[in-house]
């Protein structure tokens, strides 16, 4: 009898050691975050373009230092992740950023898209429906989550802010910060249905599988209409890349084309030297670069195109593929179309990663600045605006259409 109490009482123990074991995994002591935060500061310091200056270092370490002081004994390390990612979105570069996929944690049902300034339901569930307008989402209204967002969320400007929110918020861990939801993933929603009414509704959001979606650069050719669309989404510049180009204009010549959209709505950027193997199907002797670089053009004079190009961008066009769209429209090469992109005109690239030794917290940063054309004659630097401004629309949402691209092609 007295060998099971001891078996019991030592089960008993060991149980409580591996709960300590793991529940201190959890948790982070705050002389390991301020250690952290510091590193952090000397590497942006040492490292971002935008720490030239004295009164910026200045303004980022007392910044920083503010953090490292508001910092409780303990935490979570899911919830000092907000630290770190409020101390990189000082900077507001969306090239210098947390890593959003280190460790996804659940994602929950809640599809969402911004048009305008106005928040909608993107996908139908059981109680919502695609193109329900969200009026509050907990305590929250878009205006004030857009700036609750702003303090976590590295970002060039507001487009790739509400671009990123579309993309973290379904997140778990996102929606706790928050306070939206319970322990039961329920959240409460006010929505303005297609019908003009308004609801209040609680929703237990279901944990779903998060299924990257897999772009891929492709064409379409239409020889009836004399119109070819590019769909680019990563930049390369590789063989496989100008092959794929090669092929594209030669298409474009055989088929007596005569409009040809690229169409750059769904990209994050890719290399820079993407453009140059781009402008080299267009009959121009020479073009302004980045950062005001003049470059000779090496013309594929068999496949030169000579026509109209239209570049179709949004919010979500970031990086090269918002240099691309300067680049083009700076040169004259074509008209940009749609809603100003995710990048500023002044921005920043080549990032590097870094791992934050106590906590394990992944993060980038920008190591150097990347001036787009346009900086010279644009009154705009938060973005690159389009020649047409054409933005996405309710009842494009609800009846899945693409009025951008509609309106391109029946030239209106």
């Amino acid at each position: 009898m007295k060998r099971k109490y001891s078996i019991l009482i030592i089960a008993i123990i060991i149980l409580i050691l591996v709960y300590k074991v793991i529940n201190n995994e959890n948790y982070i002591e705050k002389d390991k975050m301020s250690n952290d935060l510091m590193t952090l500061k000397e590497t942006i310091i040492a490292n971002h373009p935008s720490m030239q200056e004295t009164d910026q270092i200045k303004s980022y370490v007392k910044f920083i230092d503010k953090l490292i002081k508001e910092l409780p004994s303990k935490q979570k390390i899911n919830q000092f992740y907000f630290i770190v990612s409020k101390a990189l979105a000082y900077l507001n570069d969306g090239h210098t950023t947390i890593d959003y996929y280190q460790d996804d944690g659940d994602f929950l049902d809640l599809d969402i898209i911004w048009i305008g300034e106005d928040l909608y339901i993107n996908k139908s569930t059981d109680i919502l429906h695609k193109g329900d307008k969200i009026i509050k989402i907990g305590n929250y209204n878009c205006k004030d989550l857009l700036n609750k967002m702003k303090d976590i969320i590295p970002a060039d400007n507001k487009g790739w802010l509400k671009y990123r929110i579309e993309q973290l918020l379904p997140q778990k861990k996102y929606l706790q910060y928050l306070g939206l939801i319970d322990q039961n993933n329920q959240i409460d929603l006010v929505i303005n249905r297609k019908n003009n009414t308004m609801e209040k509704v609680s929703v237990k959001l279901d944990v779903i599988e998060r299924k990257s979606k897999e772009f891929k650069n492709y064409y379409t050719i239409d020889s009836e209409n004399s119109t070819a669309i590019m769909y680019l989404y990563y930049l390369e510049h590789n063989d496989e890349t100008r092959e794929f180009l090669e092929a594209f204009f030669t298409q474009v010549k055989d088929n007596n084309i005569n409009k040809v959209i690229l169409d750059l709505r769904e990209s994050p950027g890719g290399d820079s030297f993407f453009i140059s193997d781009l402008i080299k199907y267009y009959d121009v002797e020479s073009y302004v670069d980045l950062n005001y670089i003049m470059m000779t053009n090496k013309k594929k004079e068999e496949l030169l195109f000579i026509g109209d190009t239209y570049i179709l961008i949004s919010k979500k066009t970031f990086s090269s593929s918002s240099a691309l769209a300067a680049v083009y429209k700076y040169n004259k090469l074509g008209i940009i179309v749609g809603e100003p992109t995710g990048t500023k005109v002044h921005s920043f690239g080549n990032s590097k990663s870094y791992m934050l030794s106590n906590s394990k917290i992944i993060y980038k940063v920008a190591t150097m600045p990347v001036k787009n054309p346009l900086s010279q004659n644009n009154q705009f630097n938060d973005a690159i605006y389009p020649d047409i401004y054409i933005t996405l629309r309710k009842e494009d949402l609800i009846n899945e259409t693409d009025f951008i691209l509609e309106r391109i092609l029946n030239n209106e």
